[in-house]
């Protein structure tokens, strides 16, 4: 039974997108605060009992006086919006991403976690400048692999062994989008125990 290749890229995206859950409901918890709050304003001022914080019609009478403030004032509340409501359309408009790559694969939807891809990429660069593990920290952003190698003192480090065991490795996962590779050596060596 063959798979339609549609649904193998429905699942790579759903794999690879995070949803923007996270920001959906700060908006909502947000907005539910400002509406509560109305909404018991409202009820006190009914009760005739004393406001929360301020009432209705003071905070009313307050957004009347407000083009008459000082124009910095004015212009400084405008601005604070303006980046408030372009941070909310990046978030609608942007795509989710999460720490995960596709490998090239044409029978299955293959999917890789970036921890995995660091951790194997840190094992091999230690591997081949002889190193311990602990000396060799990989780190992976949208485009690129940051191998940070710290070498031990009194050993020389084969830099280019390092350097051709990670081009090798990431060669070998065939990912979709591949990581440019960046390999930072240490100028202090530590002292290995």
């Amino acid at each position: 039974m063959s798979i339609p290749s549609a649904i193998y890229r429905r699942i790579r995206r759903r794999e690879t997108h995070s949803p923007r859950s996270t920001a959906a409901i700060t908006l909502a918890i947000i907005l539910i605060t400002i509406c509560t709050y109305t909404a018991t304003e409202i009820v006190l001022a009914i009760l005739s009992r004393r406001p929360l914080l301020i009432t209705l019609p003071r905070l009313a009478d307050a957004l009347v006086i407000l083009p008459k403030q000082p124009g910095l004032f004015v212009a400084g509340l405008g601005i604070v919006a303006a980046l408030a409501g372009l941070i909310l359309i990046g978030a609608a408009l942007s795509p989710g991403r999460q720490g995960r790559r596709i490998m090239a694969s044409t029978n299955t939807a293959a999917i890789v976690d970036d921890e995995a891809i660091a951790s194997a990429l840190a094992r091999h660069a230690a591997s081949a400048g002889n190193l311990h593990a602990d000396n060799v920290r990989v780190t992976i952003s949208r485009r690129e692999a940051i191998v940070r190698v710290t070498p031990v003192s009194g050993l020389v480090v084969d830099r280019a062994a390092i350097a051709d065991a990670v081009e090798t490795q990431l060669r070998a996962y065939s990912l979709n989008a591949p990581l440019r590779t960046h390999i930072v050596f240490r100028d202090r060596a530590k002292v290995e125990a």
